[in-house]
């Protein structure tokens, strides 16, 4: 009816606190004001209201993702296995929430705990209609299947599970396999030609790529400048800001672009009563400002002065050989030294 053509494209503008409807209303049908009283709020003014932020719920919006939500989708309805990788806050899990697809989504969501995963597919494949188990299990009570399913191995688990879909029927989406465990990889490796996965991982170690070989890999980086502002500009579209530029440039220097960051730090600038240039300015977010490894530079230079002891014979000049020397000693010690200055605590 509004001309939207995506649901939440309505619900962030149809989403108005009750109290505000309430005042809005009452502004338009109160009476208005008899003489004596415009005299008397005249002669003797109302006090200022406090100025506040309020905080609205926030609506579920995608900026600056578009194209990998299209590609995610796109390579479902191919029946191509992804693989989603991006630092921690550039929105995986968000994308992997708004996937739109008609194959049937499953959902694995602790990898560690491979075997417990697994056995809530079966139970929720048995309550399927459509699927084997239910015309196999049909006449098993559901505890009676809960103990038959701990009762099994991961790999007969998996075996079971393969039996009873079809293939390329289900679409199976796991949220995070950073630190995937030995056992999850094998039963990835037995799943994938089964079902069609979707996961999501900061970073793959390099001994884990062989059971994502098949998979089709999609970078997640930082919004750019513009995204940035899009998105500061809708989550705090209702904030009292003194100073809007300042406001938007402090938010994108602060969070590099990223999604996660902005979100926490518009979150915290919601807290105060008004944004003026020093409240913005004294507001911090450290949490996806990329650290910087001077590691190689130090052992570069220690590596440079230490040249200067052999070629202090050819000057004759012996203050470049004591210069030369020490810079050796310590390229000795750079390993200990590096240990002991590297931080520890935030």
């Amino acid at each position: 009816m509004l001309g939207h053509t995506n649901y939440n494209t309505t619900l962030i503008y149809a989403e108005i606190p009750t109290e505000e409807l309430r005042n809005r209303v009452n502004a338009v049908t109160a009476s208005p004001l008899k003489w004596y009283q415009k005299l008397y709020n005249f002669l003797v003014p109302k006090p200022l209201d406090k100025i506040i932020n309020i905080d609205f719920t926030e609506s579920y919006f995608t900026i600056g993702r578009n194209p990998e939500l299209m590609n995610l989708n796109t390579n479902i309805n191919k029946n191509i296995n992804t693989l989603l990788i991006g630092n921690i806050g550039v929105g995986k899990s968000h994308l992997l929430k708004n996937i739109t697809t008609d194959k049937k989504i499953l959902r694995l969501d602790d990898t560690e705990n491979i075997k417990k995963s697994l056995a809530q597919i079966l139970l929720f494949l048995f309550k399927e209609k459509e699927t084997v188990l239910a015309m196999l299990w049909k006449d098993f009570t559901t505890d009676e299947i809960n103990k038959k399913i701990q009762r099994e191995n991961t790999i007969n688990l998996c075996e079971t599970i393969i039996s009873a879909v079809k293939p390329l029927e289900y679409c199976l989406i796991i949220d995070d396999i950073t630190n995937i465990t030995p056992t999850a990889k094998k039963v990835i490796e037995r799943l994938k030609d089964t079902f069609i996965i979707v996961a999501g991982a900061r970073e793959v170690k390099a001994v884990n790529t062989s059971f994502i070989w098949n998979f089709e890999k999609v970078e997640l980086k930082n919004l750019n400048r513009r995204e940035s502002f899009l998105l500061i500009n809708q989550l705090a579209n209702n904030l009292d800001v003194q100073n809007k530029e300042l406001f938007w440039n402090h938010i994108y220097d602060q969070t590099v672009g990223n999604p996660r960051a902005i979100s926490e730090l518009i979150n915290r600038y919601k807290k105060e009563p008004f944004l003026d240039t020093q409240t913005i300015r004294e507001i911090r977010h450290s949490g996806a400002l990329p650290e910087i490894d001077m590691t190689w530079i130090i052992l570069v230079s220690l590596g440079l002065l230490t040249s200067l002891r052999f070629l202090s014979r050819e000057m004759d000049e012996p203050a470049l050989r004591f210069i030369g020397s020490m810079a050796m000693i310590l390229l000795f010690l750079v390993r200990p030294l590096m240990a002991n200055f590297k931080r520890k605590f935030l």
